[in-house]
């Protein structure tokens, strides 16, 4: 728990349980860390 300054999705947020995997993004990100997103271009 809260072991990692960065947590990073590039591409990838369209095949997940969102609700899930952002509860896990908060579990394992230490206070004050970055958590940077990416997602694909519809076109």
């Amino acid at each position: 728990d809260h072991c990692f300054d960065v947590v990073i999705c590039v591409a990838s947020i369209i095949y997940l349980d969102v609700p899930a995997f952002l509860q896990e993004c908060r579990r394992v990100l230490k206070k004050g860390g970055v958590f940077v997103l990416n997602t694909p271009n519809k076109d």
